[in-house]
């Protein structure tokens, strides 16, 4: 295995690396956006039904 060989395989797990990282932290970003989203929609349905049910309730 010559130098330059070795020096290829050093960059591509580097970059293997880099990139799972990235990975990872796009995901933690995206999870810190998704979940208070998804606890706002939940809220959001659970106030529409009730609501709805409160007007079934008075007519």
């Amino acid at each position: 295995m010559s130098k330059k060989d070795k020096l290829l395989l050093i960059k591509y797990f580097l970059l293997q690396f880099v990139l799972l990282y990235d990975i990872i932290a796009v995901t933690k970003i995206g999870f810190c956006i998704l979940m208070p989203v998804r606890t706002m929609v939940r809220a959001g349905k659970s106030k529409k039904d009730y609501i709805f049910s409160k007007v079934k309730e008075d007519l």
